[in-house]
């Protein structure tokens, strides 16, 4: 495979999105972007040999950037916990405004900004940092530049760094050569791509696959990463070793299959006035609403990152346009329904106006 920033090599049967079999449309649009067409994801390809996972982004990211997320690990059923990055809020490094679902748990990602030939690959070792790799472990290069068509970010990846040193390489007598042995709960790759500006803290205009919620033209809005590519290495559980002589394409699944439209969260003007609910502090999450029509029935609900309801703030509350906010009302202090305080971590708001259904979603914090 030939790393070089052009991934024609890649074969059809490589490419993560095709043509939606229900809908007969093209399963990630090329021009989808909040920012248009030349900061759009066009494909993410994959692939893999003996020795190395091999990736690719298509498409534009004019000035901008590109970033690839990769999650290997289950999450463990007894604790719950996940080995890898629950946002990129507070980071170390490449600190963006975007959080995950609570299945989509990050290790790695692959990214680079426009005009930069060498991409970076950063590793998770703990809450809210990474490291990068050096440069001499995988081989890889970009060719984005503006608005110049059939450019790509692409890597080789050793399976040691994929499997994240756990682990270990075994002589296959039917291939004549090593393979590396995929540790427990590593067998299936999760992979989503997200286009970002480059300044620090900032979101983004697409991601692929298309995302639950949508996105916004405001770089500095929050995104949640909360659909993913589903690709199982390994079928037959048998040898514990990737399979070979396979098109990628005829196993990847999606979370939901896109074209996903985000007309769950197409009303945008929901504002998080404090983004972080601590109950022991006697913090509020603490948010507010604008609408374009003259009054509304509101409902405000939380959720888990499971998507499962935590508590209903209010329902069908009436607000004029002249005075949105009810500052007795528009708060949250972590407790859910049964009077109990929730666990920390990521939930999101949802509100809902009527009439009409409009509907936005926004994540924030729980400190504990």
């Amino acid at each position: 495979m030939s790393i070089d920033g052009f991934s024609t090599e890649f074969t059809e049967g490589e490419s993560v999105f095709g043509i939606n079999p229900d809908l007969l449309v093209a399963e990630e649009s090329t021009n989808d972007s909040k920012w248009g067409a030349f900061n759009d994801i066009n494909q993410i390809k994959v692939t893999w040999d003996a020795q190395n996972l091999y990736v690719a982004v298509d498409g534009f990211i004019f000035d901008n950037n590109v970033i690839l997320l990769l999650d290997v690990t289950d999450r463990d059923p007894e604790t719950e916990a996940d080995n890898g990055l629950t946002g990129m809020t507070e980071l170390n490094s490449w600190r963006r405004n975007f959080v995950f679902a609570q299945d989509f748990a990050p290790e790695m990602f692959l990214a680079t900004w426009d005009g930069n030939s060498q991409p970076r690959l950063m590793m998770y070792d703990g809450p809210n940092h990474v490291t990068e790799v050096p440069s001499s472990s995988f081989l890889t290069l970009a060719t984005f530049q503006q608005s110049s068509p059939g450019r790509s970010m692409e890597a080789a990846i050793p399976w040691s760094l994929i499997f994240l040193g756990l682990s270990s390489e075994e002589f296959q007598p039917d291939l004549g050569t090593n393979v590396w042995v995929i540790p427990d709960g590593m067998s299936v790759l999760k992979i989503a791509a997200v286009v970002t500006a480059g300044a620090d803290g900032t979101g983004g205009p697409d991601s692929a696959p298309d995302n639950f919620c949508g996105h916004t033209n405001e770089s500095s809005d929050q995104v949640l990463i909360d659909n993913y590519a589903i690709v199982p290495l390994d079928t037959d559980s048998i040898e514990a070793v990737p399979d070979f002589g396979i098109e990628p394409k005829d196993r990847i699944t999606f979370k939901r299959t896109p074209p996903v439209r985000g007309v769950e969260c197409k009303f945008k003007n929901l504002i998080l006035d404090s983004p972080i609910a601590s109950p022991e502090e006697g913090i509020a999450m603490r948010f507010h609403v604008n609408f374009e029509q003259s009054d509304a029935l509101i409902t405000a609900r939380i959720f888990d990152m499971a998507g499962d309801e935590v508590i209903t703030l209010y329902e069908r509350d009436p607000r004029t346009k002249n005075d949105p906010y009810d500052e007795e009302k528009d708060l949250w202090y972590g407790m859910a329904e049964d009077g109990s305080y929730v666990h920390g971590g990521i939930y999101i708001i949802s509100v809902v106006l009527e009439p009409g259904l409009s509907r936005v979603q926004k994540a924030f914090s729980v400190v504990r």
